[in-house]
């Protein structure tokens, strides 16, 4: 791990830890914890006792304004940020402003604003330092002090922990440019608001609870014990007993969540949770190294092998139109995220480094500036704070078409990685017990081509209290009938749906040159079957899609298979074996895109049905409404104990 720098004496400290008088954890934790925990008082002894060590130290100064000077993607994402922190001075500081409790919003206060006044630190905060800019320098101080002021507490965990992360840097980056009575109620604040909250809260590691990172394996974990971390870092001189111990208590906690990453670096919640996640797993690793000079083992030891690897997660998860393959609660979009240029470095993986080169700087959005948190502008910053060109004359090297992640469920297969119009199809297995944000979606999937996508994910439901509770398989974008997949007898009570406790798995995955072949097991998820087996493949050089669905129940009973699109549907053939979902061209009504999809099963009467994009009746969902955009393609198998569904899907170009 390029990335985990030390000095001598950090290494003996580390060493000192590990071999010496390691922390001790208590016996629930330490089945989780396969890195030795540092004591407290090695964390304190650790970090250089001067300021800014956190990142942007007077070393990570030099190379960034080299880069200024000779990057001309620097120099495109340096202006992107004085833009954006011209636009903050405009504006007035944010307002705290907590979500109200009820069902049309999840009960979170001060997440939002948190995130956009993370976005103002970060943005003001390198334009303060960088270019000795006082007017950044004066608007940021107007921005904290307003916040000590007008913020009542930091009371959620998941947003306390954020903006503790921030105000970290605002008081490490400027330590010498605050005043005395400034840093004492900086540091004051991240004290008695984050540090001491989180020791009381993880006193003894208590069992956890919906509130706290806990012993839970996902984002929260990540994001709430690299926040209190990156705080405890910035004052750990100042209370070296209280960050030491904070610091301890994170180091055993956050490995309870990094074994999902599994062996190969996928991440079960999904790419838009992979990207939320280790946005602040790569911080707090970027500040250890900075702050020390060590990670003390935590990834550079290798017992975590899956975070080497995960940069290339959601690559493998975008397709040639640069959309992700949202399974889970994942909003969807085009992906890019400034810790792939971080894991790049660290871990030797240009193709990383690549694509977030190539990616936008976008400007802030107004929403943003209103206080509204979109996170873009903290984004173009950490492309700046973590981007270490790779050597001249290295490339990366060229990576299979296909890819399976079956510690996460999922895999792509594609007919090239350059092609814009290459077809692209995603698969998901895996399992939705003990994911807050999975879907019954076992066996979904999404297919791009001719630069379009013409199966898609309907995406993450409403995000109220009850979509986290109990009722989350209530709501039909998480239930089975919402995805891309089989309903298995839904007529029966669960409507078709999938077991929450099941387990589906990617059993094969065969690759050539014009040809691949993915196969999933999907009977556990299914009550009423003895066996259920999708097979997705590439065929005619890898451009036509096939899928092949065998069923056996234990009693005669239907089938129906789904898929979501938002294309334009052209009418069905007479038959109704056959349908054709077209795009028009803008310059010639003659000319456009399509795909056919034909069922070729043996059993004459399955033919296609255009449904609306809602519950089917009966279902039980408890959001009845129809979605906008999205148009469902239905497939019913009559009963039988044997069921075959067979559909072939052919993109074609209409020429003028």
């Amino acid at each position: 791990m390029r990335a985990a720098r030390s000095g001598v004496a950090a290494v003996l400290l580390w060493v000192a830890a590990a071999h010496g008088a390691p922390f001790e954890v208590p016996p629930h934790l330490s089945p989780h914890v396969r890195v030795p925990v540092p004591a407290p008082q090695i964390f304190a002894g650790a970090v250089r006792p001067v300021h800014p060590r956190l990142i942007l130290t007077t070393q990570r100064q030099a190379e960034i304004n080299h880069l200024r000077a000779n990057s001309p993607v620097a120099q495109t994402w340096y202006r992107t940020v004085v833009a954006n922190a011209a636009l903050y001075e405009q504006t007035p500081p944010i307002d705290y402003m907590p979500e109200k409790p009820g069902e049309r919003a999840q009960v979170i206060p001060m997440l939002h604003p948190g995130r956009a006044l993370i976005d103002r630190i970060f943005t003001l905060g390198l334009v303060a330092v960088l270019d000795r800019d006082e007017r950044a320098m004066n608007r940021l101080r107007r921005e904290l002090m307003h916040a000590l002021d007008a913020w009542p507490d930091w009371q959620y965990g998941l947003a306390r922990y954020e903006v503790a992360a921030g105000f970290a840097m605002a008081y490490d980056w400027l330590y010498d440019r605050w005043t005395p009575d400034e840093r004492a109620r900086l540091s004051a604040a991240l004290r008695g608001l984050a540090l001491e909250p989180f020791a009381a809260e993880f006193a003894g590691f208590a069992k956890p609870t919906e509130r706290n990172a806990g012993i839970v394996r996902n984002n929260v974990n990540l994001v709430c014990n690299a926040g209190a971390s990156v705080a405890a870092l910035a004052v750990i001189d100042e209370y070296p007993e209280l960050a030491g111990d904070v610091m301890a208590k994170a180091f055993a906690l956050i490995q309870v969540a990094l074994p999902g990453f599994g062996e190969d670096g996928a991440w079960e919640e999904g790419v838009g949770y992979w990207k939320f996640g280790v946005r602040h797993l790569v911080q707090y690793l970027a500040c250890l190294n900075s702050a020390g000079g060590t990670d003390f083992g935590l990834v550079s030891t290798g017992r975590f092998p899956g975070i080497a690897r995960t940069s290339l997660f959601p690559l493998a998860m975008t397709s040639p139109i640069g959309r992700t393959f949202n399974f889970a609660d994942d909003a969807g979009g085009n992906f890019s995220s400034a810790t792939l240029l971080w894991l790049g470095a660290a871990f030797d993986s240009p193709l990383a480094v690549a694509h977030e080169e190539k990616a936008p700087a976008e400007p802030v959005r107004v929403a943003a500036v209103s206080g509204a948190g979109h996170e873009t502008a903290r984004e173009v910053v950490q492309r700046l704070l973590y981007y270490r060109p790779p050597p001249p004359g290295s490339s990366a090297p060229p990576q299979p078409l296909d890819l399976i992640y079956r510690d996460g469920g999922v895999a792509t297969l594609r007919s090239s990685w350059t092609d814009p119009q290459a077809t692209f199809v995603g698969i998901k297995a895996g399992s939705a017990a003990g994911n807050r944000h999975a879907h019954l979606d076992a066996g979904t999937v999404i297919i791009d081509a001719l630069g379009e996508r013409w199966l898609t994910e309907i995406g993450r439901g409403p995000y109220v209290t009850r979509y986290f509770n109990q009722d989350r398989y209530l709501y039909f974008q998480a239930r089975t009938e919402g995805h891309n997949t089989l309903l298995v007898a839904p007529e029966k009570k669960h409507g078709g749906n999938q077991k929450v406790s099941g387990k589906t798995i990617i059993t094969d995955l065969s690759s050539s040159a014009d040809e691949a072949a993915c196969r999933i097991d999907l009977t556990d998820v299914y009550p009423s079957a003895s066996r259920v087996v999708r097979t997705v493949r590439l065929f005619a050089e890898r451009r036509r899609v096939g899928f092949t669905d065998e069923i056996e129940l234990s009693e005669p009973d239907g089938v129906r298979w789904h898929a979501y699109t938002t294309a334009p549907i052209v009418l069905p053939s007479a038959d109704g074996r056959t349908i054709t979902l077209k795009y028009r061209s803008n310059n010639d009504p003659r000319a456009g895109k399509r795909v056919v999809l034909t069922i070729v099963s043996p059993d004459p009467s399955q033919r296609f049905l255009i449904e609306p994009a809602a519950p089917l009746p009966g279902s039980g969902a408890i959001n009845p409404e129809a979605l906008p955009g999205f148009s469902r393609l239905a497939i019913v198998s009559a009963a039988a104990h044997s069921h075959r569904i067979v559909v072939e899907f052919t993109p074609q170009r209409d020429e003028p």
